[in-house]
């Protein structure tokens, strides 16, 4: 009333108020039969086990990626580059996601869709082909590596990581999966302990800002993982890239960035999710957030549609 000194100088416009209490759903896989007309359980965007019987009504590729990051901060196999890209070569994203609907997830080159679309064109265009066949490891490791997870809607980090375990146990390297809330999860220490983590990342509309976020924030692991001589090189190189004052100067620093992390076996760009959110046709002014979340200060009911 104070921001609207008006308000109370009239009756209320008001037809009807009604307030619903609704039971709990998340776990009722049945429309509810106490509201009217087809409900449509909402669905988690970033769901890649799983889906749903409706087209979806907003599909995108995420803006960020799965990740796979080597703990490089104490002496051991991941010293070697050889062994790292052996393992990369064993997280093959088309081989982990096989058996899932290829509509819900794209391999990556990047933390950004668009950036990777780019980057597998170009190796095409150079005739670049990726090594997929595994082989036997360069190294046995003496004792089980850890790998760290966390646990996220229909558990797609933990089922890919125990499908990497698998994969690595046939050929003589045990993998120990560690999953963890995620609260737990982004704990210095855990990540620290961790020879290797597999994590998902997401970003926002800026690439440069999102990139320095994702580099400089410890709860995206990449920076906790790289050994000094790395950090300090890309210390020195993101300062760069936030001193250039040109915007197309900047991103093309950045994708430097990324190809050199890659190329030092840093860390491993597996795949981009799918994004697809289901919504009721009566919503109007639906929107997402670069998370796949609605942003419910848009939304409104449109009067009079007709029900699915």
């Amino acid at each position: 009333s104070y921001a609207l000194d008006d308000l109370h100088l009239q009756d209320a416009q008001l037809d009807r108020v009604e307030l619903w209490i609704l039971p709990e759903t998340s776990h009722r896989p049945s429309a509810l039969t106490e509201l009217d007309g087809e409900t449509i359980p909402y669905i988690h965007p970033f769901q890649l086990h799983g889906g749903s019987g409706h087209p979806p009504d907003i599909e995108r590729v995420e803006a960020g990626c799965t990740y796979l990051t080597f703990q490089r901060n104490r002496p051991g196999p991941l010293e070697s580059g050889e062994f790292r890209n052996w393992l990369i070569r064993a997280a093959d994203p088309n081989l982990m996601n096989a058996e899932l609907d290829p509509r819900r997830h794209r391999p990556a080159r990047s933390f950004f869709p668009e950036w990777s679309l780019t980057e597998m064109e170009t190796e095409l265009r150079n005739g670049m082909k990726r090594r997929t066949d595994l082989g036997p490891p360069p190294i046995f490791p003496e004792r089980p590596l850890r790998l760290l997870t966390y646990r996220i809607l229909n558990d797609s980090l933990e089922r890919n990581a125990r499908w990497l375990s698998d994969r690595c146990a046939a050929a003589g390297v045990k993998l120990e999966v560690e999953v963890r809330d995620y609260e737990d999860f982004i704990r210095p220490e855990a990540i620290d302990e961790a020879d290797l983590v597999l994590a998902n990342a997401v970003a926002d509309e800026n690439p440069v800002v999102s990139f320095l976020r994702l580099m400089y924030d410890d709860r995206h692991v990449v920076r906790r993982h790289l050994s000094s001589p790395v950090r300090e090189r890309l210390h020195a190189r993101l300062l760069e890239a936030e001193a250039e004052p040109e915007p197309g100067e900047r991103i093309r620093l950045v994708r430097e960035i990324e190809r050199w992390l890659s190329d030092e076996t840093a860390l491993a760009f597996l795949y981009h999710l799918k994004q697809m959110t289901y919504f009721d046709e009566r919503l109007i002014g639906v929107q997402v957030n670069p998370y796949g979340w609605a942003d419910f200060y848009r939304l409104a009911l449109r009067p009079f549609a007709s029900r699915r």
